[in-house]
């Protein structure tokens, strides 16, 4: 636990490196798709929008139809206009399904929740997220939609991850909600983990209770 812990720190501290960087577009903008700004970028993930190539991953993108596909090597950290910070591993692939906010974007970074109502989706195909946030506003969403179902988050600070065989989730602060394909529903706490084994997928209750309790380890 103590090296998962050390991982979620990097990326608080990237937030804290990103939080006077609001995305300019983000500020005066007139609709309601929120923005993306990548922090770090290792060894040239692949990047797409819409199914095209982004050109400059250095500037603020508009976040729909955007993919982060990172092979082995590979790493990415992003900012949310929100300030979501998600740090994505390397054998990974993200895509952002929708991300909305409520005008006006804005940046405090003394602020303990988001600024506005945001509305963010995002489909993880493989491998992992670590995710670092400020507290959601109560209407806020946001959900990430896996092979086995999809997760709710509550949460400041979680990892979730799909390694072929199973999609696990690690919540350090805050809850979640899973929401199984059969529409079976499952909650999970601060400081507990949750899995879902590929060949439990189809069960009408797949979430591996027994797996339920971070531990305290070295690994």
């Amino acid at each position: 636990m103590k090296k998962f812990l050390a991982i979620l720190a990097a990326a608080a501290l990237a937030h804290a490196a990103l939080a006077d960087a609001e995305p300019e577009r983000a500020r005066k903008t007139s609709v309601k798709e929120g923005c993306v700004m990548f922090h770090t970028l290792r060894n040239s993930p692949k990047i797409t929008r819409n199914g095209e190539p982004v050109k400059d991953a250095s500037l603020p993108l508009p976040a729909n139809g955007i993919r982060i596909e990172c092979g082995k090597g590979q790493y990415a950290s992003m900012k949310f206009s929100n300030s979501v910070v998600l740090s994505i591993g390397e054998n990974s692939a993200v895509a952002i399904e929708k991300f909305e906010q409520a005008q006006p974007f804005a940046a405090l970074h003394s602020a303990e929740r988001e600024m506005t109502n945001s509305d963010l989706r995002l489909s993880l195909e493989k491998g992992k997220i670590d995710s670092v946030s400020k507290e959601l506003r109560i209407k806020s969403k946001f959900s990430i939609k896996t092979r086995a179902g999809e997760f709710s988050m509550k949460s400041k600070m979680f990892r979730i991850s799909d390694d072929g065989s199973k999609i696990e989730i690690t919540v350090v602060d805050g809850q979640a909600t899973f929401k199984s394909k059969q529409g079976n529903a499952d909650f999970i706490r601060s400081r507990q983990k949750a899995v879902v084994k590929s060949g439990n997928i189809g069960s009408s209750a797949p979430l591996d209770a027994d797996s339920l309790g971070l531990q305290e380890t070295n690994e």
